[in-house]
């Protein structure tokens, strides 16, 4: 008679291929996003590419590669033989082209931002906190050097706020926007990013569209839930890392200077507040009047509000952002019916 069957092997034989299963299911999943991300970039960039035509087939023969390749159970990843891998080392250059525009989020950070919006542990907020922190990354990457100056500069001005406050009970040091040395500071550090070309403005347009992706439409709740004070989408509170300043407000192309030089601190989260609020879908006088703050009801307890719009200046940036997404809208309408 033969020997019976050894079910101890046989269950670890099972269990093995179990886990090798998950792990190439895991490297199918990412490698869809990773593809899912070169594809949407492709098309979301294409009409900047007329003067760079290279780096649009570099783009063109990534997304064919990655379709085409196969993981291996040991987790490596193998493309047909004789693929040029010309195109990862190109795609890899965050600058790209000098021909790009210098407000699209280069590849590298693009493909994070999509596996962010893919992810389905997160929340809502935890999405767009996230989806941010990509962006700031972006944009401290663009003058490092400069960054840091302000920031020792800021921490300069810090210190000497602490100490006057300490020694003076009851006495609030000068705000930083009037202390000359941080408005030098902070004009230094503008005519440094003035040579990024980056516009502040369409960056922040370009953030409110990938966080409008992951929102619902005209979630009360929700919506507030971005744009209250310390929550995402409040960039005037934001800060980057362990600065104390918010590397969105300062002196970039786009934002508006006070009387004295020194950028806004208030214009781009009034901006963003109305640009947003149009992409999930509420008009400007949900907007500008707080109406909506009534459907949230007994849960108004627990918001820190920050009310929008409770001046004129404010009204004024959330008009300038309703108006782009608006003016935006209708661009997009008048090439599609031309297609």
């Amino acid at each position: 008679m033969g020997s019976a069957p050894n079910t101890g092997n046989l269950a670890d034989s099972l269990n093995n291929l179990n886990r090798q299963l998950d792990k190439l299911q895991k490297l199918k999943a990412d490698y869809d996003q990773e593809l899912a991300a070169l594809q949407a970039f492709v098309d979301d960039t294409a009409p900047l590419f007329k003067d760079s035509s290279q780096t649009f087939k570099d783009a063109m023969r990534g997304v064919a590669a990655i379709n085409s390749s196969r993981a291996s159970i040991d987790g490596s990843i193998a493309f047909p033989k004789g693929t040029d891998m010309k195109w990862a080392k190109s795609l890899k250059n965050d600058k790209l082209d000098s021909g790009l525009d210098p407000n699209t989020l280069p590849v590298s950070y693009r493909v994070k931002v999509t596996q962010i919006q893919n992810d389905t542990t997160l929340s809502a907020q935890q999405k767009a906190d996230k989806i941010e922190k990509v962006y700031e990354d972006w944009l401290y990457s663009l003058d490092p050097k400069g960054f840091t100056e302000y920031a020792a500069a800021r921490k300069k001005y810090n210190k000497a706020k602490e100490k006057y406050e300490k020694d003076n009970p009851g006495k609030k040091y000068h705000f930083v926007s009037e202390d000359p040395d941080m408005i030098a500071a902070d004009k230094k550090l503008s005519k440094s990013l003035h040579n990024t070309h980056v516009n502040i403005r369409t960056v922040s347009q370009s953030l409110g569209d990938d966080v409008a992706k992951i929102s619902d439409t005209k979630s009360y709740t929700q919506f507030y839930g971005m744009v209250q004070t310390d929550h995402p989408l409040d960039l005037k509170n934001r800060t980057h890392g362990d600065d104390t300043y918010s590397i969105w407000s300062r002196g970039w192309d786009g934002n508006p200077k006070e009387k004295n030089g020194y950028p806004s601190s208030d214009f781009l989260g009034n901006y963003l507040y109305g640009y947003y609020g149009r992409s999930v879908g509420f008009d400007a006088d949900t907007l500008h009047s707080g109406a909506s703050l009534a459907q949230i009801g007994s849960d108004l307890g627990k918001w820190k509000l920050n009310l929008h719009g409770d001046n004129a200046g404010d009204a004024a940036d959330i008009d300038k952002g309703i108006k782009d997404h608006d003016d935006k809208d209708k661009k997009k309408a008048k090439n599609k019916k031309h297609d």
